[in-house]
């Protein structure tokens, strides 16, 4: 008996495909209105576009602080800062990423 075998040649290309990680968006803000409006955008922005992201909520003063954002919420995104100080429009959000 033969069986088919598919065979998938596996290349510097293919290797570096499968060690990208997921897009990692964090939402700063100690829990305000703004701040869950501004998690809800993301959340919403992120499902629409169909992105593999990660969303991370960031309450912690101390945490908030090592990115260096003064005003919340803030966004941030691959470690950058995105958005600080206001609710960013889920347009916006999807032209950060990439959607």
């Amino acid at each position: 008996m033969t069986g088919e075998v598919d065979v998938v040649e596996f290349n510097a290309t293919t290797q570096l495909t499968l060690m990208e990680e997921k897009m990692e968006i964090k939402v700063l803000g100690p829990g305000c209105p703004k701040c869950a409006a501004t998690e809800k955008v993301v959340k919403e922005a992120v499902r629409e576009s169909g992105v593999d992201a990660r969303i991370e909520k960031v309450t912690d003063v101390m945490e908030i602080a090592k990115h260096g954002v003064f005003m919340t919420p803030s966004v941030v995104i691959d470690g950058q800062i995105k958005s600080s100080g206001k609710v960013p429009k889920k347009e916006e959000i999807k032209d950060w990423i990439g959607k």
